[in-house]
């Protein structure tokens, strides 16, 4: 897909188990205590230190590298999005 929409694809080496990089990390589900109905053994009294290095080293890089990705995009390319032409 991002071939076909000549995008970059960035993905996350981490399961959103570990830390949703797709949540605000103010957000209590971002580091979730359970998935479906099984508690997360590693999340379970997660230190506040912990969820703190959890975003300093997965979610803090992650975003940093959106950043990084849109703001080549603009300056090689112009605007973010488009729309094609229909024939």
């Amino acid at each position: 897909m991002a071939a076909a929409l000549d995008a970059r694809l960035l993905a996350q080496n981490y399961s959103r188990l570990v830390i949703d990089c797709n949540r605000d990390p103010k957000v209590a589900t971002s580091i979730p205590r359970l998935s479906e109905a099984i508690e997360i053994p590693g999340n379970i009294g997660l230190s506040e230190a912990d969820a703190a290095a959890r975003r300093r080293e997965i979610f803090d890089p992650y975003h940093e590298r959106v950043r990084e990705l849109l703001d080549e995009r603009v300056r090689s390319t112009g605007p973010l999005f488009w729309w094609p032409s229909t024939p």
